[in-house]
C-alpha cells in the first residue's frame, strides 16, 4: 500500500509541475486525474480485492456519472449559465 500512496504523490507532484508549463492544461491534467481516480478506487476502496460483483457496480456507475456530466458541461457553456465559473473554464485554457 505504500507504493500506492508514493505513485499518487508523483503524480500529484507531476501535476503542479504541469501547471507551471506552457502546456494546454485540461489534455494533461484529465488522464492524471483519472490514473488518481483509479488507483484510489482500487487500492484504498479495496475493489482490487475484493469480488468482481463490486467493480462491476462500479464501474457502469462511474461510466454513467462521468457520461452525463460531459453533455452537461457544453450545454451550460452554450448557454452561458456558467458565468460566475467562467475563470475556472478561462484558466483550464491556458
Amino acid at each position: 500500500m505504500c507504493w500506492c500512496f508514493v505513485a499518487l504523490a508523483v503524480i500529484t507532484a507531476l501535476e503542479v509541475g504541469v501547471t507551471y508549463l506552457p502546456l494546454p492544461r485540461a489534455p494533461v491534467l484529465v488522464p492524471m486525474a483519472l490514473a488518481k481516480a483509479a488507483l484510489v478506487a482500487l487500492f484504498y476502496m479495496h475493489l482490487k480485492y475484493d469480488r468482481r460483483i463490486f467493480g462491476l457496480v462500479f464501474a457502469p456507475a462511474c461510466s454513467w456519472a462521468s457520461g452525463s456530466f460531459w453533455p452537461c458541461w457544453r450545454c451550460f457553456r452554450q448557454a452561458r449559465i456558467c458565468r460566475p465559473i467562467a475563470p475556472i473554464f478561462a484558466y483550464l485554457r491556458r
